[in-house]
């Protein structure tokens, strides 16, 4: 069955008496709702990107060198995506808002806790901690839209987070950029935990719960690694969820790499990095705008191919912008941001189709997502620091590599043909 079928037959339940089935009441949420559940994701995005033009300034201060500073940014991404599976077989277990609750708690402690780093060991050991619970964002987010979405609502509901997604990298880096100027790197933490604080008490007083009592069921952790054997052996999800890695590592990379690139090479101050992070990110906000329109027009391999398009051009003008030798900031952004509209168009995209695959386990399949995403991404910006990506050339290349492998992926899960391995894969309460 072709990833498309598999929409149009959740759509198709969309209709039917299934979905009064409790917990997947698609379609009876209202905007208040699908806004908080957008809001769920910057958990996990906002700590990543607020601080990011604060890193060069952080060298002096905590007497370190740029390495181990993108190492920071390595091991929060790494962390995060290695605490999804958990937090989403806990949330199974007791509820996707006390598991949410419960973590920004724990994220606004080692939010603090970074703001007051004497040293680079203690804010990497920090870093770490708030990476862990910083995963809450990702599984959570996308646990709620499966417990109430299906189909092509589904799609569009990713759509919708996927634009969160977005505007956090479009917003943060620019608004971090003006705090640093003003209250120095320590400066971020203290808003950030003040934005954490605050998210933490519209969730407790507005979002509401969407797992019931009785779809709960028990931490079995043998039952869990079944499953997600289970459909890590499905070729299309591994395929699709490496696609949607491979996008997001071109995005997340601009994070680590770019504020270097920008203040060093190219002589920017963090306000000025800021700006550039805002226009920039502004293509991946419209690659998930035009994400959520097209899902309901548009077979997802069509979007996909749409996005993959955008990423070719973007990617080619980057290139020839380093064979000519040019450090044109207004070249090099511009490149940049066309290659983020078919990034952000492609990454909720990939993640639906992979999320739609398993609507009875939908945390464990967005989960791994995420670990999947988060892990990947974290070995690619740790590869990056290694290799000194201080100019677009080497930059492109490592672009250019991301996208032939992600393509290659697609086409090879578009080929793929066999039954669905998904009806094998235990569902709650067996």
């Amino acid at each position: 069955m072709c990833p498309e079928q598999v929409h149009d037959n959740q759509a198709g339940r969309m209709n039917s008496t299934d979905t009064t089935t409790p917990g997947r009441p698609a379609g009876n949420h209202g905007i208040m709702f699908m806004v908080l559940v957008t809001l769920i994701l910057p958990l996990g995005q906002v700590p990543l990107d607020f601080y990011s033009p604060a890193l060069p300034t952080m060298r002096s201060s905590l007497h370190t060198t740029p390495a181990l500073l993108q190492m920071s940014v390595t091991l929060f991404i790494i962390c995060s995506g290695l605490s999804q599976i958990p937090i989403g077989a806990i949330s199974n277990r007791f509820g996707r808002k006390k598991v949410l609750l419960t973590c920004v708690v724990g994220l606004l402690l080692s939010t603090l806790a970074c703001g007051f780093a004497v040293n680079i060991e203690m804010l990497l050991i920090a870093r770490a901690i708030e990476g862990l619970f910083a995963g809450v964002g990702g599984v959570i987010s996308f646990s709620y839209a499966g417990d109430s979405f299906t189909g092509r609502q589904l799609t569009r509901m990713i759509g919708l987070i996927g634009m969160a997604w977005a505007t956090v990298p479009v917003l943060a880096p620019a608004a971090g950029g003006v705090v640093v100027s003003l209250m120095g790197w320590r400066g971020n933490f203290w808003i950030l935990a003040g934005m954490i604080a605050l998210l933490g008490i519209i969730f407790t007083f507005a979002l509401p719960e969407t797992l019931p009592v009785e779809r709960r069921v028990p931490i079995r952790p043998l039952r869990v690694v079944r499953t997600c054997l289970s459909i890590l052996g499905n070729f299309r999800f591994i395929a699709y969820t490496l696609v949607f890695t491979l996008c997001a590592s071109t995005q997340l990379l601009f994070v680590s790499v770019a504020p270097f690139l920008y203040q060093d090479k190219l002589g920017f101050t963090p306000g000025g990095f800021g700006l550039i992070a805002l226009c920039v990110g502004a293509g991946n906000l419209i690659g998930n705008a035009n994400c959520s329109v097209l899902a309901m027009k548009l077979k997802p391999s069509s979007i996909i191919l749409l996005g993959y398009l955008l990423i070719i051009c973007g990617n080619a003008s980057l290139l020839a912008s380093a064979l000519f030798h040019s450090l044109d900031p207004t070249w090099i952004s511009i490149s940049i941001g066309i290659t983020f509209i078919g990034c952000g168009t492609v990454c909720p995209t990939a993640a639906s189709m992979s999320v739609d695959l398993y609507p009875g386990e939908v945390s464990l399949a967005s989960g791994l997502i995420n670990t999947t995403g988060l892990v990947g991404i974290g070995i690619t910006t740790g590869l990056a620091s290694k290799l000194h990506l201080n100019s677009q050339m080497p930059l492109a290349l490592l672009y250019i590599g991301l996208t032939v492998a992600g393509g290659l992926l697609f086409l090879l899960a578009r080929l793929k043909t066999g039954p669905d391995p998904s009806p094998g894969v235990p569902q709650p309460g067996e």
